[in-house]
């Protein structure tokens, strides 16, 4: 009888758009040190002023060795065993947009084999809960990602004509061509120069 009443305003976003993230180190085709993984991401895409934004570890990570003994396998946090993805945790400094950073670890960094290939996939997820794509190597879209070459050994050089290592004079008065080989662990080239070189 007295009227008394109580009533409750809640509040929320409505949020189906996912966010995308991105690598932008490595960008180079070939490294020869690797320490860091780092990107960027966002949620504010499509229409709608207010989105969930992304937490500081909800961008992911997740590297596959392409070539040599692990080949299509995907590192899991102890080696490249994976036959699908395991995204592990970056750092994301941001909101709704920002960058993250991953550190590599040593059992990584171990693992990595010279001269073979990695390719690199960041995820991520928004507050709302909504991934940027399922957690499969079958779910990565196309053109997501970056592929990059390690390469830490020294090209070699080595002189086929003259064959001198065969020659018992190793004296020349005249060498009409001087040809070789240059090799690194990706490419081998045959190399001729200093034509009708007289001493």
């Amino acid at each position: 009888n007295a009227l008394n009443s109580t009533f409750t305003v809640l509040s929320f976003i409505y949020d189906t758009q996912v966010p995308t993230s991105t690598v932008t180190s490595p960008n180079t085709v070939y490294i020869t040190t690797w320490t860091t993984i780092s990107g960027t991401a966002t949620d504010q895409l499509g229409v709608g002023t207010f989105k969930s934004g992304i937490a500081a570890s909800s961008v992911t990570v997740a590297v596959e060795q392409i070539g040599g003994l692990h080949d299509h396998l995907w590192w899991d946090g102890s080696s490249f065993a994976g036959s699908d993805p395991t995204y592990l945790a970056a750092a994301f400094t941001g909101v709704s947009s920002g960058t993250w950073l991953y550190t590599l670890p040593t059992n990584f960094k171990n693992a990595l084999i010279s001269g073979t290939s990695y390719y690199i996939v960041s995820r991520s997820t928004d507050n709302a809960g909504n991934p940027a794509f399922g957690p499969l190597a079958s779910d990565i879209p196309g053109g997501v990602g970056f592929t990059v070459a390690y390469d830490t050994a020294g090209p070699t050089a080595s002189f086929t004509v003259p064959a001198y290592n065969a020659l018992t004079n190793k004296f020349f008065n005249q060498l009409p061509t001087l040809t070789g080989t240059a090799r690194s662990e990706e490419h081998t080239f045959e190399l001729q120069s200093l034509t009708n070189l007289v001493c």
